[in-house]
């Protein structure tokens, strides 16, 4: 019976090791997908914009430069991507006119960007 309980004991102790290194295995990739997430940014998002993802230089960032909602249906200057002015909304502007987060609207299907984007008079 001794012997028994110890061999119960040792299996025990051996599932802990086993459920401890899954854990462990787990919460390293959790932190490898997180750390994935954050550099890619908001879901849709894409690349950060740079002076070498902006047309090279040509257009301003929208992450530092912002416009209004009437900014960006009236004429455009030459240094505002045309096919991104929803990204030169301020953050709360963003979300009255869209209808949406930024992050909401990154994860939408691009045909269902391009038709929201359309229906606001980005497009």
């Amino acid at each position: 019976a001794e012997a028994e309980a110890a061999a119960e004991e040792a299996a025990a102790a051996a599932m802990a090791d086993v459920k401890k290194k899954e854990m462990a295995e787990a919460e390293a990739e959790a932190v490898r997908v997180a750390e994935k997430t954050k550099a890619a940014g908001p879901p849709g998002a894409g690349p950060t914009p740079t002076a070498a993802t902006t047309a090279a230089g040509k257009y301003k960032d929208p992450l530092s430069h912002s416009m209004t909602y009437a900014e960006l249906t009236g004429q455009l200057p030459a240094d505002i991507d045309p096919t991104k002015k929803e990204q030169y909304l301020g953050d709360a502007e963003f979300k009255e006119v869209m209808g949406a987060t930024r992050e909401a609207f990154g994860a939408f299907k691009p045909w269902k960007q391009q038709q929201l984007k359309r229906s606001v008079g980005l497009f």
